[in-house]
């Protein structure tokens, strides 16, 4: 006591104020207590508190000690006074480390996602994060092990490596692409510290990891831009709109201009064309920066002096504040289809020009069947004028056709060519005409279908002219059919029998069918049972009436009477 408090103890016994007075003084009313309450309840006393000692300075001090009761009624104590400084140092520290490690743990769970695994790799702890990303629950990764996680994006030499140097004591840092348990992946930055025993030997693993699955995307949104820049057949500039001056362009671009795209960099914009035409594209840069954007035609000027015909498409691109930080600027080589625009249209005016000039009613259109072309002799045939229908839908379709007009477009979309089929289409009066109709698709120049053209042919009077060949036909084979005398069809090139009537049949004492495709000049001579005559050549007449076998190019003549006793 003495070495503490510099009084010897029997004094303390006496008076305890030299204790109370070294006692710091946000302490004392603390120790006071307790003090108290250990006499009151006679129980165990147990205290540790900071003394001032004058010449070793703070102290802590742990006294245990246990009140008894003496004679004279008083309180005496019977322990012991420690100094414990160091010890609560210790303490402090430990506790203090204690503090900063749990606070360091819980700024990981809170930014990291974290998992430690045993020095076998099973996994023995995974925070919230871990969870949230894996979407797996706690319970179903704890005792797994990493494995679980396994994208396929990996070859099985990147883990191999992974785990070689871990278990070699070494920290590994590294992307590593996982799969969740949904299926999807995620990438994770991550860190691996292993943690060594005694003689150097990992016995568990911490990992610390943060989501970059954002980053890798953007990064591979950056890439497949980056590509599109330098790759794309059309050329593409990034200018200052302060300086006017080209900040970037890609290798298109440069081609385009017959230079090299570090000679392109820096370069005024307005050098890229002709003095004629710099003030219309100086105009052109301003319309983009006040509207945003702007498209214009121009002539670009190559390094060896030589114009090529482009389209520029500017945009603008501004801050927050609205003000303007640079310009991107597509340019397209139009030559090619100006040229091809110039043949479309030497090939149009020409095609129009033979339209005009075809006696033949000629009607083109496009996919819809909406009119492009409208000749006069159209004009002429169905009565509406080619002002009242350019544009418009096919006004000749009679409403009950109309299903079938659009099968025969169908057809046409698909490249199929139909050669001439007989419908009928309605004039401007409501006549109806019949025609025969021919279509065959068009083609760009890629061959891509934009369209049919067909021609018409009337056959109004063509068709009174078949339906009376039709009735005279239809009355020829009344009367080949119920004559009583002998009749055959003979097909003149052969010539073979095409048919033989029942009379005939009679006659000749053979089935009809045996006559059927008899040649006669192989059959002839053979002797009519009635006449005794060679029959064989009788009067020839061209025939019109359809049998079974008939075809055309055929003469009859009659069995019943031959040629002797007809001049008789």
């Amino acid at each position: 006591m003495e070495a503490i408090f510099g009084v010897r103890a029997e004094r303390l016994t006496q008076d305890a104020t030299p204790v109370f007075s070294m006692t710091y003084p946000e302490d004392l009313a603390g120790l006071l207590s307790s003090i108290q309450q250990s006499a009151q309840a006679l129980a165990p006393w147990h205290r540790e508190w900071r003394v001032r000692h004058p010449e070793r300075g703070e102290l802590w001090v742990e006294a245990q000690s246990r009140p008894l009761p003496d004679a004279e009624g008083g309180i005496r104590w019977h322990g012991f006074v420690t100094v414990v400084t160091e010890r609560k140092r210790l303490e402090q520290w430990a506790s203090s480390t204690l503090k900063e490690l749990r606070d360091l743990r819980e700024a990981l769970d809170h930014h990291a996602i974290v998992a430690i695994t045993d020095a076998e790799g099973t996994i023995t702890y995974v925070n919230e994060n871990f969870c949230r990303i894996s979407k797996y629950r706690r319970e179903e990764l704890i005792g797994q092990n990493h494995r679980i996680l396994k994208s396929g994006v990996h070859p099985p030499a990147f883990y191999t490596g992974i785990w070689r140097s871990i278990s070699g004591g070494n920290v590994w840092q590294g992307d590593i692409c996982n799969r969740a348990r949904d299926g999807s992946l995620y990438w994770v930055a991550t860190t691996i510290v292993p943690f060594l025993d005694d003689a150097g030997v990992p016995f568990q693993y911490i990992a610390i990891r943060t989501d970059i699955t954002a980053e890798r995307e953007s990064a591979a949104e950056i890439r497949r831009w980056a590509d599109a820049f330098e790759h794309c057949a059309h050329g593409i500039a990034m200018g200052d709109p302060v300086t006017n001056r080209l900040i970037a362009c890609n290798p298109a671009l440069a081609r385009l201009h017959g230079s090299a795209v570090a000679d392109m960099v820096g370069k005024p914009i307005a050098d890229l064309y002709p003095p004629a035409e710099r003030p219309r594209v100086e105009a052109h840069l301003a319309e983009s920066d006040r509207l945003g954007h702007a498209r214009f035609e121009s002539s670009y000027e190559r390094a060896d002096g030589s114009l090529v015909p482009v389209q520029v498409d500017l945009v603008t691109v501004r801050n927050e504040q609205g003000r303007p930080l640079y310009r991107i600027a597509t340019v397209e080589d139009i030559g090619e289809r100006r040229r091809a625009d110039a043949a479309v249209r030497e090939a149009t005016d020409q095609l129009r020009a033979v339209v005009e000039a075809s006696p033949i009613p000629i009607i083109v259109t496009d996919l819809d069947t909406r009119v492009l072309l409208w000749s006069r002799a159209a004009s002429a045939l169905f009565g509406y004028t080619e002002a009242e229908v350019l544009g418009q839908p096919m006004p000749i379709v009679p409403p009950d056709l109309q299903e079938g007009h659009e099968t025969i477009r169908d057809r046409t979309r698909q490249g199929e060519h139909l050669g001439s089929y007989l419908t009928r289409r309605q004039a401007r009066d409501g006549r109806q005409i019949e025609v025969s109709i021919s279509t065959a698709p068009l083609h760009d120049h890629d061959g891509h279908g934009v369209g049919s053209v067909a021609t018409y042919l009337d056959l109004t009077e063509g068709a009174e002219l078949r339906q009376a060949l039709r009735l005279s036909e239809a009355r020829f084979g009344q009367v080949f059919a119920r004559s009583p005398v002998g009749m055959m069809l003979i097909r003149v090139r052969d010539p073979a029998v095409v048919e033989v009537n029942e009379a005939f049949e009679r006659i000749a004492g053979h089935a009809r069918p045996t006559w059927w495709g008899t040649r006669l000049d192989t059959r002839a001579q053979r002797p009519a049972r009635r006449c005794g005559h060679a029959c064989g050549s009788g009067w020839r007449r061209k025939a019109a009436w359809r049998t079974p076998n008939w075809r055309s190019g055929a003469s009859t003549a009659p069995a019943g009477m031959c040629s002797s006793r007809r001049r008789r």
